[in-house]
This record gives C-alpha cells, structure tokens and sequence, in this order.
C-alpha cells in the first residue's frame, strides 16, 4: 500500500530496529559491559534467502512479532505482510513458529522454524522449505522507553489490516488507518474494514524499549475476533530528522494465537 506517510513511518522504524538511531547505551557503568543473557530477545532485521526483508521483535518470553517485504518493496516503504509466533530457546538453539498474513495474496499460513542465535548479534532461522532468514540485532531494544507523553498523539495516513487462521485462512487488504493514543495511554483505533478497536498501551515491564497493548476489537468485519481481547506489542521510534512526529506499530494477536491485528502510521 503506497501511502506516503506509512512508508515514512515504516523507514523510522527500520532505523530504529536496525542501528537505534544514532543513539547508544544509556550505561555509564565503567569496565567491561556483563555478558548477555542466553536469550533472542531483541528487535532484528535481515534478510531471507529468497530475497524478502523481514523486521523481528522478540520478547523475552520468546513472543514474536514482525513485519516483511520483498527487498525492494521494503525500501519504499511497502509493507507486504506480518508474522505472530513463538520461539522455544536453549543455550543459542530455537525453535518456533509463526503465521504469517499476507496482505496482499490475503492468505493465513502457518511456518515452523529451527535457528540459532549469538545475544545481542546475530540471529539465523530455516524453514522446511530450505529458506533462511539472517539477521542482526538493533541496539534500539536496549534505549529507555520514550514515557507515554510523547507517545500520545494523532497517527494518520497509515495501514491497517486484520487476519485469521481459522476464518477461512484469510489476511484482509491493508487500508487506510488512523489511531489517537492519549498520555494516559487509551488508544483508539480507527475501522479496519469494519472493524473498530480501541485499549491501552503500557510500557513493558522488563524496561526495553517495546510496550505492551491490550485491544478490544468491535464490528462485523472482526473475522469473529470482536469478543476477545487481543494482546500485543507497540514499538514507537521517534520522529527526528523525519517529516513526522514519530511512527507506531502496533501487532496484536488472540489468546488462541488464530488472529492478530497489524497497524503502523506516523504522527
């Protein structure tokens, strides 16, 4: 979907997945920095053998969250898709799965995957298929949480889209989409074909810099998912040096893990 501003949006939140943004550790601690945990937490982005750029967030529970692209899709600002997973880790050994919504094929799939991981470094999956997705880690995991204040806004010109395993395997269009998150943290979204949300938005409480959503879905085009809650993750990268005030995703899935809600615009 060719919408400016979500393209703006999406290349602030490259940048911060990527290389931070220009910003550093906030640890002023002198020595050598302690070991990282054996753990994939963390935002990465790379690429896959087949030629699509995919942009991770993994929590610390092994929760995943991304979006993709091919290659040149990716770098003008088109979202070609999102996936919802889990992973499983041991010592620097994964395994996992996800669905993966394809916006514009409209198709629900679901993937496993095995891999390895070096904390804060590198991160490698393989798929059955014989694809292999590379990554490296973006140190904007590790910067404080903007507070809810500068998070609060208007966000328009954006994308939206719904999907759902079980409601005959299907991933709508992506649309036009707005949200409004207040300081308090209540977010608004608008309708996604027909379906309308609205929650909070909190920051997480393991301190990186990812928040934790909580959405309502309201409306006959919810693919049924209007009467649970849908949980999530917000990621917000700051608008400097951009023609926005800042760019929120936003990926939500339900407690049976069958759908999820994807949104990203920029202020």
């Amino acid at each position: 979907m060719k919408k400016k501003l979500a393209a703006i949006a999406a290349i602030g939140l490259l940048c911060a997945l990527a290389t931070g943004c220009g910003g550093g550790s906030d640890d002023s601690s002198s020595g050598q920095p302690p070991a990282p945990a054996l753990n994939p937490q963390g935002f990465w982005s790379g690429t896959t053998s087949d030629g699509a750029t995919i942009n991770l967030i993994v929590l610390e529970t092994g929760e995943t969250y991304g979006y993709y692209a091919s290659n040149s899709h990716m770098s003008s600002g088109i979202i070609d898709g999102a996936v919802f997973g889990d992973m499983a880790f041991s010592n620097t050994q994964l395994s996992g799965s996800w669905l993966d919504f394809n916006f514009y094929t409209q198709i629900v799939k679901s993937y496993s995957h095995t891999g390895n991981f070096a904390p804060q470094n590198s991160l490698t999956l393989r798929f059955p298929s014989g694809v292999a997705y590379t990554a490296t880690y973006g140190s904007g995991y590790d910067q404080p949480q903007a507070p809810l204040s500068t998070v609060a806004g208007n966000y328009s010109s954006g994308m939206g889209a719904i999907g759902r395993m079980n409601f005959a395997s299907t991933a709508s269009l992506p649309v036009s989409a707005s949200a409004v998150v207040s300081a308090s943290g209540a977010i608004t979204l608008s309708p996604i074909r027909g379906c309308s949300a609205n929650g909070t938005i909190q920051p997480r409480a393991s301190g990186k810099n990812i928040y934790d959503v909580v959405l309502n879905l309201q409306g006959s085009g919810c693919m049924l998912l209007d009467s649970a809650a849908l949980r999530g993750i917000a990621m917000y990268a700051p608008g400097s040096g951009t023609s926005v005030g800042g760019a929120l995703l936003i990926e939500a899935r339900d407690a049976a893990k069958t759908g999820g809600l994807f949104f990203l615009a920029g202020k």
